[in-house]
C-alpha cells in the first residue's frame, strides 16, 4: 500500500506536538523508540532468516538423500549417482526425503505469504493481481510438494510422477512472477538509498538463479529423453537435477531482501492507520 505525502506530514506533525509535551517524556519517548527499533531489528532479522532457512532445507535434503543413498547395497555410486527419486526409494534416506520435503512445503508457503503481504504494503492497487496469483499458484506448488514426499517412487510411482510434474510446472511460474513482481515493487516503492541497493542486488541474484534454472531444465531434459549427455557422465540427470535444485533456491533465498524490509513496513503503515483516525 503507498503512502502518501500527507500521510507522512500528518504524522511528523504529531510527532512533533507528542516531542514538546515535556522533556521527561521526550526522554522516556526516546528509550521507547529506541527498544520498538531493536525489537524491529529483530523481527526484520527473523523474517528474513525464512528463505534462506528453505534454501538451505531444500539443497540438504537433495544432496543429503543423495549421498545417503550412496550407502545402500542396491545402489552404486561408482557407476552413477542416483536421481532424487531413485535414491528416495530405499530406507531409512527415505525418511530423510520425506521429512525435507515437508518442511520445504511449510517454508515455501510461509515465504510466499510473507512476500505476498510485502507486495500488498509496496504496490498500487492496480499492480496487486500479481501478489494474488503468486500466492495461489505457489499455493498449488505447496501442495505437490507434500504429494511428492507422500508418493514415493517404489509404492506409488504414478502419483510420484504426477507430483513432480506438478511441482515442476508450478514452481517455475511462481518464480518468474515473484521476479517481476519484484522489479514492480521496487518501481513503485521508493525506499532509502542503501535498502534500494540492496533490494537491486538481491533481484539480480534471483535473475541469476533463474538462468542457470533454465539451463539446468534444458540439460536435464535433453539427457532424460536421450538426446544428448553434455557432459557424457552416468550422472547427468543427477547433476542437472541438483543445479535446479540449487538454482530455485538461490531465487527464494535473495527475497530475504524484501521479507526483512517487512516489519518496518508494517510498523510505518500501522502508524500511519493511527495517525489518521486522530
Amino acid at each position: 500500500m503507498l503512502q502518501s505525502d500527507d500521510d507522512d506530514i500528518a504524522l511528523e506533525v504529531a510527532s512533533s506536538r507528542s516531542r514538546s509535551s515535556s522533556s521527561s517524556s521526550s526522554t522516556q519517548g526516546a528509550t521507547d523508540d529506541s527498544d520498538l527499533d531493536d525489537d524491529s531489528d529483530k523481527s526484520s532479522a527473523a523474517l528474513a532468516a525464512v528463505p534462506v532457512l528453505l534454501a538451505v532445507v531444500a539443497i540438504a535434503t537433495d544432496l543429503g538423500t543423495i549421498l545417503w543413498g550412496c550407502r545402500h547395497p542396491r545402489v552404486d555410486c561408482t557407476q552413477a549417482y542416483p536421481t532424487l527419486a531413485e535414491a528416495s526409494r530405499f530406507r531409512p534416506q527415505q525418511y530423510l526425503y520425506m521429512v525435507g520435503l515437508c518442511s520445504t512445503s511449510v517454508l515455501w508457503a510461509t515465504t510466499l505469504g510473507l512476500l505476498h503481504w510485502f507486495l500488498r504494503l509496496t504496490l498500487p492497487s492496480s499492480q496487486r493481481l500479481v501478489a494474488h496469483v503468486i500466492a495461489v499458484v505457489g499455493g498449488v506448488a505447496s501442495l505437490a510438494l507434500l504429494c511428492l514426499a507422500v508418493f514415493d517412487t517404489r509404492a506409488h510411482p504414478e502419483g510420484h510422477t504426477a507430483a513432480a510434474v506438478l511441482v515442476i510446472t508450478s514452481v517455475w511460474p511462481t518464480l518468474l512472477l515473484v521476479q517481476h513482481a519484484r522489479r514492480q515493487s521496487i518501481l513503485f516503492h521508493r525506499p532509502p538509498y542503501g535498502a534500494r541497493k540492496r533490494r537491486i542486488m538481491a533481484v539480480a541474484i534471483g535473475e541469476y538463479g533463474i538462468v542457470l534454472g533454465i539451463v539446468a531444465s534444458v540439460g536435464y531434459s535433453w539427457t532424460l529423453l536421450d538426446w544428448v549427455n553434455p557432459f557424457q557422465v552416468a550422472s547427468a540427470l543427477t547433476i542437472f537435477e541438483t543445479l535446479l535444485v540449487i538454482s530455485w533456491s538461490a531465487v527464494v533465498a535473495s527475497v530475504a531482501a524484501e521479507i526483512g524490509a517487512l516489519a518496518p513496513l508494517v510498523e510505518h503503515h500501522d502508524l500511519l492507520t493511527l495517525a489518521r483516525q486522530k
